[in-house]
């Protein structure tokens, strides 16, 4: 099934669809039991989409749209959705991710900035970055509490201008931000590269990152305190096994800490136990 109008009336609503993904629409041969692309608009709920050659759900642009997408099952595919991270916030934790060959929501490039204030909710399988550069300039991203990201090599989350990343884990359920893969400076990690108070990290277990900078220089570390006026604030927050330092903070930049923790990190920076390399020291 591909959905390439804006019409408000195209629905799945306790639908079953499987076996898709024979061969793709055009000629990029993109295979899915459901594609969504351009400005295409679909309500999906109570449905069960399975045994996709390739992907259950696949949102193509970023432009593309999801709205009312809940309690739905999206299992027995190679992976269950691939969706841009401009576009995870369709996602909804009712719905069952499970039982995928990759059981993660696989992310592609979302293609330019991001303007949008969106929320990422907790699902029962992680997700995914695509090797590139997320980047907010305008509004920004709330991660919920028991939310996993991972990324692949290369991938990051920066925020910059008037955008902010607010990073809401609890004891109970942390948030964990890490690498597809365990392996020390993996991705690049998170940059915090704008003045918004609402950037915050609380209760969140970051690793792997510091595969490289987010800029020429190359700084390298799981989070990034950025020099254009940059400022988090950072609560319970671990940072374990960077490429580079566990945090950077840039000339300039700001930093309100508490409860931090760090381990095998790569370097070992000049303050706060070794953890953080600070410029303004």
């Amino acid at each position: 099934l591909n959905f390439q109008s804006n019409n408000t009336s195209n629905k799945l609503i306790y639908c079953l669809v499987s076996n898709g993904g024979q061969d793709g629409f055009d000629g990029a041969g993109l295979k899915s039991n459901v594609i969504v692309e351009a400005d295409g608009r679909l309500i999906m709920q109570f449905s069960t989409i399975s045994k996709g050659a390739d992907v259950g759900v696949y949102l193509r642009s970023k432009t593309s749209k999801l709205p009312d997408f809940s309690s739905n099952t999206i299992t027995d595919n190679a992976f269950p959705v691939r969706i841009a991270p401009a576009n995870w916030h369709y996602l909804d934790s009712d719905t069952d991710y499970t039982g995928n060959t990759n059981d993660l929501i696989d992310g592609i490039w979302s293609n330019g900035t991001q303007l949008s204030t969106v929320t990422w909710q907790a699902l029962n399988i992680p997700y995914r970055l695509p090797n590139s550069i997320e980047n907010w300039t305008q509004g920004g991203i709330t991660i919920q509490a028991g939310a996993e990201i991972t990324s692949q090599a290369n991938g990051g989350i920066e925020v910059e201008q008037d955008a902010f990343l607010n990073i809401a884990g609890s004891i109970a359920n942390p948030v964990i931000m890490r690498g597809d893969q365990d392996v020390t400076g993996y991705w690049r990690g998170i940059r915090f590269n704008s003045n918004n108070a609402s950037n915050v990290a609380t209760n969140l277990n970051i690793s792997n990152g510091g595969s490289r900078g987010f800029d020429g220089a190359d700084r390298k570390a799981n989070i990034e305190i950025g020099s254009a006026n940059g400022r988090a604030t950072l609560s319970t927050v671990s940072c374990t096994l960077s490429g580079g330092y566990g945090i950077r903070i840039q000339r300039d930049a700001i930093l309100n800490a508490t409860g931090l923790s760090f381990s095998g990190n790569v370097l070992t920076g000049n303050q706060e136990s070794g953890g953080i390399e600070n410029d303004n020291i």
